[in-house]
């Protein structure tokens, strides 16, 4: 009778326990269903942020490969300008130079219309023109004749516009000025007189 007691009583013990356990377990899943939407908040906050990042990371690549291309943009570009200034470095000197060989081409020109008698004048002037010439033809300075070639803006300043029976309209008829160049560069344009359209 006392076993039998004491099983019962143990039985009721065990049914209590388990009752409890799952009134635990019940609890425990209550608060954890009752705490998934604040995970779920905070997960599709920190999936956002995660988004954003990517995004900032991406226009800073980009921004960083844009700046590393006007970079290198400008090194060249400087690299070019530093070899032209090293290549062109004379050309204020020359241009003024030229002023000197058209004061030589005038006088020379006078001289022949005018018959000059002073033969060794003449001589002396024609040497130096020469030497002139040379030097600059040394040092990379051309001239180019205008006359009878058609009119170019990019080479030729025209000064009037006559009309001719021997030439087309826009050819070059004669020229105050030459064309000269310092090596591959327009030194100077050619100032022309340009045949226009007979009226």
């Amino acid at each position: 009778m006392n076993r039998k007691n004491d099983n019962l009583d143990e039985n009721i013990l065990n049914e209590n326990m388990f009752e409890e356990q799952e009134e635990q377990e019940g609890k425990e899943e209550a608060s954890l269903k009752a705490e998934n939407p604040k995970n779920n908040k905070k997960i599709a906050k920190l999936n956002e942020e995660i988004s954003s990042l990517k995004k900032a990371l991406s226009d800073s690549k980009e921004k960083y490969l844009m700046a590393l291309a006007d970079l290198e943009n400008y090194k060249k570009r400087s690299s070019k300008e530093r070899a032209d200034l090293l290549k062109y470095q004379g050309e204020p000197i020359l241009v003024d130079l030229l002023e000197v060989v058209d004061n030589l081409d005038r006088a020379l020109e006078h001289a022949d219309q005018e018959n000059s008698s002073n033969d060794d004048i003449c001589s002396g002037v024609k040497m130096i023109h020469k030497q002139f010439v040379d030097i600059l033809n040394k040092w990379g300075v051309k001239s180019e004749g205008s006359v009878g070639k058609m009119f170019d803006p990019e080479k030729h300043n025209a000064l009037s516009k006559v009309p001719s029976h021997d030439a087309k309209v826009n050819e070059i008829i004669s020229e105050f000025k030459k064309l000269y160049y310092y090596k591959d560069k327009i030194l100077r344009h050619a100032q022309v007189v340009v045949c226009s359209k007979e009226e």
